[in-house]
């Protein structure tokens, strides 16, 4: 298991008392695999498009996911004690 699993389990342990690892780690799972499906579809696709006009789309395409995921990465950390639904989302993307 990643760290945000663990991180998530932390912060929820600290304030809901009941909480099992496996739930965590199962629904981190699903969300990854998930924005891993999706982000690999979108990205190949885009990078297929811009292809045409540019020739070193790939790496473009692969900056711009980098660039985009990081301030979910961040407001997901800062929020997740307060709402942990929207930290879950926000790692998602």
């Amino acid at each position: 298991m990643g760290w945000v699993g663990v991180f998530c389990e932390d912060v929820k342990h600290k304030y809901i008392h009941h909480i099992y690892l496996f739930r965590v780690s199962l629904k981190f799972g699903i969300i990854t695999c998930v924005a891993g499906f999706l982000g690999v579809s979108i990205g190949s696709e885009s990078a297929r498009r811009l292809r045409r006009k540019c020739a070193g789309a790939d790496p473009l395409v692969c900056a711009f996911g980098l660039i985009t995921c990081a301030p979910f990465l961040f407001f997901a950390t800062i929020i997740s004690r307060y709402h942990t639904l929207v930290t879950w989302v926000s790692i998602g993307p």
